[in-house]
């Protein structure tokens, strides 16, 4: 998981649904530990300093469901 968000980091841009993507994958197969990847998309935005909604109020964490990932 650090993996990721530090390569988030060091890419400097906006994290990607692939970023994602491969954050929720680090953590737990589909279905698991629904909590603790919710949070983990939550600091990837924090610690980025990006936001995790976009122009329309939107969030990512709204959604998470769309990825088969979560």
């Amino acid at each position: 998981m650090n993996d990721i968000i530090q390569r988030v980091l060091e890419g400097g841009n906006e994290p990607t649904r692939v970023d994602i993507a491969d954050l929720l994958s680090s953590i737990a197969p589909p279905g698991e530990k629904l909590d603790e990847k919710t949070a983990a998309v939550e600091t990837l935005y924090e610690v980025t300093g990006h936001r995790s909604t976009n122009s329309q109020g939107h969030s990512v964490i709204g959604i998470l469901d769309s990825f088969g990932e979560f």
